[in-house]
């Protein structure tokens, strides 16, 4: 990573994937069939928050999907039950752990141009250092609007 004139890091992951400098935040990720980058400066940061991202579609179909087989069941004789509502049961389960399985924790770091945004994955860190990181990117911004505005 190369720096800019008077630029110093702040704060940087263990593996280099998030940067926080004086004038800027960096993150680097790899993914299956590509990889992206993303720098935001300081002074267009516009929120930083602690947030789980989850995709509601999958819950709303395996709800949906559950709802229609226990409605397909009630209009069943008692004590019997279709192959359809075991099986509208079955996809609405399965689309209920897709969506438990696929929240994760993040840092959302957002920046008034709308397609610009950091989601920073959280694995098992303690909320106190979660809270220290979200503190220390706010002060950087602090700092920063500071000199713009000297």
């Amino acid at each position: 990573m190369e720096l800019l004139p008077d630029e110093h890091v702040i704060l940087e992951s263990d593996d280099k994937t998030f940067v926080l400098t004086n004038y800027k935040v960096e993150y680097y990720s790899k993914h299956f069939g590509g990889s992206r980058s993303v720098f935001i400066f300081l002074e267009n940061v516009i929120s930083v928050q602690i947030t789980t991202k989850q995709y509601f579609y999958l819950l709303s179909v395996g709800l949906l999907f559950i709802g229609y087989a226990t409605v397909l069941n009630v209009g069943i004789d008692i004590g019997k039950s279709s192959l359809e509502s075991y099986v509208g049961f079955l996809i609405g389960v399965t689309f209920l752990a897709l969506w438990f399985i696929t929240r994760k924790k993040v840092i959302l770091i957002s920046s008034d141009a709308k397609s610009s945004k950091i989601e920073l994955p959280i694995k098992n860190i303690d909320n106190f250092i979660l809270q220290s990181v979200v503190k220390r990117i706010l002060a950087a911004k602090l700092e920063r609007m500071e000199k713009l505005i000297l």
